[in-house]
């Protein structure tokens, strides 16, 4: 998992045009939506944290495109945050034989935002399971830990694989837009997972000819280079070990 911050709206409100515009190009009738109840206690619990966010957003600085770094609120855990430039890219592959699911290549405008320079740690995560409180230097937040963080899992789900400085695995994609919901209000800064569109275009950091693949062992760990002793079929490892993209970006 990987975060990105800037207007958080965007892509929702995108994704929702998006839809009305395929039923209309198939002359099809868009079904009716189904009837929410909204429970008041949950919309409470929801305006609360969204207030909790805008508070804390008012006393962060002006970062005018520049990468910064992001210390969560009374804890020792640190992030670096990358600058993406905005930009128009070739998404896809037009190349025969390229998987369906990445035809046919298109060009798409990005704009600007940041990401984070590496995959998100379980020394972050287990802040926001509430399973490592050794990490916290001040009080806890009871209304953004109480309101947003999960039940906790039933297995140790670093799998004996590491976890100081390790990418947090095994959550689910509503586990990861929860936490970046809970690292918005601990920081002031608004955060999403990033989507396909921005992951490609960050990932290809500007270049627009396929990546040669002789240059993959100095960037990425895969099959071939993520074996240890302990796992001889392969496992992950720390995160920033590689070498980044032209964008600063490490294990794309």
């Amino acid at each position: 998992m990987r975060l990105r911050s800037a207007a958080i709206f965007t892509a929702a409100l995108v994704a929702i045009v998006e839809t009305a515009a395929v039923f209309t190009a198939q002359t099809a009738t868009a079904p009716t939506p189904a009837a929410a109840t909204i429970k008041q206690k949950e919309l409470a619990a929801v305006q609360r944290i969204r207030a909790r966010i805008e508070e804390r957003a008012k006393a962060q600085p002006a970062r005018a495109g520049a990468a910064y770094d992001v210390t969560i609120p009374n804890t020792i855990v640190k992030y670096h945050m990358a600058a993406i430039p905005a930009g128009e890219f070739q998404m896809g592959a037009a190349a025969a034989g390229a998987p369906k699911d990445e035809q046919p290549a298109h060009r798409v405008r990005v704009d600007a935002f940041w990401m984070q320079a590496h995959e998100v740690t379980w020394d972050a995560y287990l802040l926001f399971m509430f399973a490592d409180q050794a990490k916290e230097t001040g009080n806890p937040d009871p209304l953004v830990d109480a309101l947003s963080r999960p039940t906790a899992p039933y297995v140790e789900m670093s799998f004996g694989r590491g976890k100081i400085n390790f990418p947090a695995i095994s959550m689910t994609e509503h586990a990861a837009n929860k936490f970046a919901e809970w690292l918005s209000a601990k920081t002031g800064e608004y955060y999403r997972v990033p989507t396909e569109a921005e992951w490609e275009y960050a990932c290809r950091a500007g270049a627009a000819a396929p990546t040669d693949s002789s240059a993959l062992p100095d960037h990425a760990w895969f099959a071939a280079n993520a074996a240890t002793k302990e796992f001889p079929g392969g496992t992950y490892h720390t995160v920033g070990a590689k070498k980044p993209n032209a964008w600063g970006l490490y294990d794309m």
